[in-house]
C-alpha cells in the first residue's frame, strides 16, 4: 500500500507541489526502492516530452501565409456578392428582354399573315362544305 500512495504522489514530487515532510518521506522510500525511482525516472522523460512539445517554434512565414487567407476570403466574399446578386439580376433582365423581344416578334408575324389571306382562298373553304370532297380535288 505504501508503495501505491508514494507512486501517485510521484508526479507532484517531480512539480514540487508537496509538503516538505511528504517530500522527504518520498525521498527516503525513492533510495531504498528501485521500481519506484524506475517509475519516477518515466515519468521525468514524458515530462520532459510534454515541455518540449509546449515550446512552438516561431514560424517565419505567419504573417505572410495569414495576410494570403485574409486576401483569398475578401475574395470570396467579393465573387459571393457577384453570384447573390449581380448573376440573378443579369438573367433577369435578360429573361425579361428575350419575353419582350419574343412578344414584338409574334406580333409583328401575325399581322403579315391577316394580310396575305385572300378572299378566294375563304371562299374555297367555305364552299368545302357545300360541294362533295372529290369535286374540291377534280378542279
Amino acid at each position: 500500500m505504501k508503495h501505491r500512495g508514494i507512486q501517485n504522489d510521484l508526479i507532484f514530487y517531480l512539480d514540487g507541489e508537496l509538503a516538505s515532510d511528504r517530500e522527504q518521506e518520498i525521498r527516503k522510500h525513492l533510495q531504498q526502492c528501485a521500481s519506484c525511482r524506475e517509475l519516477l525516472n518515466v515519468l521525468q522523460s514524458a515530462s520532459a516530452v510534454i515541455a518540449q512539445d509546449k515550446q512552438q517554434s516561431e514560424n517565419p512565414f505567419f504573417y505572410a501565409a495569414l495576410k494570403a487567407k485574409m486576401e483569398h476570403r475578401q475574395q470570396l466574399a467579393e465573387n459571393r456578392f457577384v453570384r447573390r446578386i449581380l448573376q440573378p439580376a443579369f438573367f433577369s433582365v435578360l429573361l425579361l428582354a428575350g419575353l419582350s423581344m419574343g412578344i414584338y416578334m409574334g406580333a409583328k408575324v401575325q399581322d403579315t399573315q391577316h394580310a396575305e389571306l385572300d378572299s378566294d382562298e375563304i371562299l374555297l373553304f367555305n364552299e368545302m362544305n357545300t360541294e362533295p370532297i372529290e369535286s374540291y380535288f377534280l378542279k
